[in-house]
């Protein structure tokens, strides 16, 4: 976990608990659960800075713009990154639905007609 994913469960407890709200900013004059943790555990550790978290950001970034984006590093960056999300196929889905159940009756009702016309023919 990175400090990203730290803020962002500390506003999510701050927020379900409503504790940053309440509780926690009555003692500790304003400061909330998150600035509170942050400051006194995540700060000193190893994670929150140093320059071999960043190092190894950008050597990532270099590889996979190697390997995946042909040497163009800004494109890897938006790739690693995220960004939009992929788009949904629901329309598709409920378009082709649609379709069979246009179709499976009159395909049915063909199989039936032709199941009573070869039956009668006998």
């Amino acid at each position: 976990m990175n400090l990203t994913g730290f803020h962002k469960t500390l506003r999510m407890f701050e927020k379900v608990t409503n504790v940053g709200v309440s509780m926690f900013r009555i003692l500790t004059n304003q400061i909330g659960c998150l600035k509170l943790y942050m400051d006194e555990r995540v700060a000193p550790c190893r994670l929150s800075h140093g320059e071999g978290v960043d190092k190894l950001l950008s050597q990532t970034e270099e590889l996979y713009a190697e390997h995946f984006s042909d040497g163009d590093i800004e494109a890897a960056r938006r790739n690693l990154r995220g960004g939009e999300r992929p788009d949904t196929y629901y329309d598709n889905v409920y378009r082709a639905a649609f379709m069979v159940g246009l179709g499976l009756p009159a395909a049915v009702m063909g199989i039936v007609k032709c199941a009573l016309r070869h039956r009668s023919s006998i």
